[in-house]
Order: structure tokens, then C-alpha cells, then sequence
């Protein structure tokens, strides 16, 4: 297998601001946590990795998903990234969630264990899984959307007098059942 080589440059603007460019097009100003004497108003560089690592796994679901023969409507997934700071010189990353929203096309038990199947492969071969290991706790969390504006008013109620729309929820170490996105609705 080839190896593969990615660039990135950050060129020092002033104070503790930095410019951050890909393939010669700047992609975002960068300043560290207020916390460690950066500007207030700046993406922070552990925010620009966190949608980094999004956008890593959103790709890995699409390609997977597309091999698959699943069809997806929608896609958004977002990386949390948890670090311990114990000074400026021991800053470490304690654990990574991705929370994955997915609308399908055709909203239906075959298709939604066609998505877990997809889920499974993304996280089993996750590159950041596997050049990390263990040393990182990395967890998953995968959320079926359902598309309210096909449902009529009466059923949108119904979903929403029982405080949820049912989204089927799976993380790494525990598979159950959940209700998420509570609702109110005073029909």
C-alpha cells in the first residue's frame, strides 16, 4: 500500500495568531484558549482538529455507505475532543466522541441495519483508531434523523406527546435503545 503524505502550514500573523493554510488558499486564523494568553474571537487549533476529524470520519461513512449501496440524505457528524491541560508543557488528549446524525433516503428497518453495518465498518477501520490504539479513548455514537416535514401535523404531535422523535442510538461499549432530540409540542 503507498503511503500517503498530507500538508498543512501555519504562518505566525502576530500576538499568538497564526494563519492556517492548505494548498496555498488560507483556511482560518487561529489563536490559542484564552486560557493560555490567545484572543478571544479565533478558532482555537484543538477546534480546527476536532473538524478535522469530522470531516475523516464523515468521508469514511460516505465511501463506505456508497459500497454499500446505502442512500444517504444527510450526514453531519461532530468530533468532541477532551484534553487535559497540566501546564503548557504536558497538554494530552484524554478522549475523542463522534456523534453521527444520519438521514437516509429510504427511512426503513433494512436500511437502518444497512447503516449500522456501514457504522461498524467506519469505526472498525477509523485510521485514527488505528494509529492511535487504545492509548485515546475514541467512542462512537450514531443518531437516525427522521424527516419531520413528511410527517402530517397529527403524527408530528404523536411523535412529539411521547417527548421524542425515536432515534436509534449505538456507542462503542453499549447498544440500546434511546430517545434524543426531546421535543415539546402543544398541539
Amino acid at each position: 500500500m503507498p503511503e500517503f503524505s498530507f500538508e498543512g502550514t501555519s504562518s505566525w500573523r502576530s500576538g499568538t495568531e497564526c494563519d492556517l493554510t492548505i494548498k496555498g488558499k488560507q483556511i482560518v486564523t487561529v489563536s490559542p484558549p484564552p486560557e493560555f494568553g490567545g484572543k478571544e474571537g479565533y478558532c482555537v487549533p484543538e477546534e480546527v482538529f476536532a473538524a478535522a476529524l469530522a470531516s475523516c470520519m464523515n468521508t469514511l461513512f460516505i465511501l463506505i455507505a456508497k459500497n454499500s449501496n446505502l442512500a444517504l440524505k444527510n450526514l453531519e457528524t461532530k468530533a468532541i475532543v477532551k484534553m487535559n491541560a497540566e501546564g503548557l508543557e504536558k497538554l494530552i488528549f484524554t478522549n475523542i466522541h463522534f456523534n453521527m446524525k444520519v438521514k437516509l433516503e429510504k427511512d426503513n428497518d433494512w436500511e437502518r441495519k444497512k447503516a449500522n453495518r456501514v457504522y461498524r465498518i467506519a469505526q472498525k477501520v477509523c485510521p485514527l483508531r488505528q494509529s492511535w490504539g487504545e492509548n485515546v479513548p475514541i467512542t462512537f455514537e450514531l443518531n437516525f434523523l427522521q424527516d419531520t416535514a413528511k410527517l402530517s401535523p397529527l403524527q408530528f404531535c404523536s411523535l412529539s406527546s411521547i417527548s421524542s422523535i425515536l432515534q436509534f442510538t449505538i456507542s462503542e461499549k453499549n447498544t440500546n435503545k434511546s430517545f434524543l432530540n426531546h421535543t415539546s409540542c402543544f398541539c
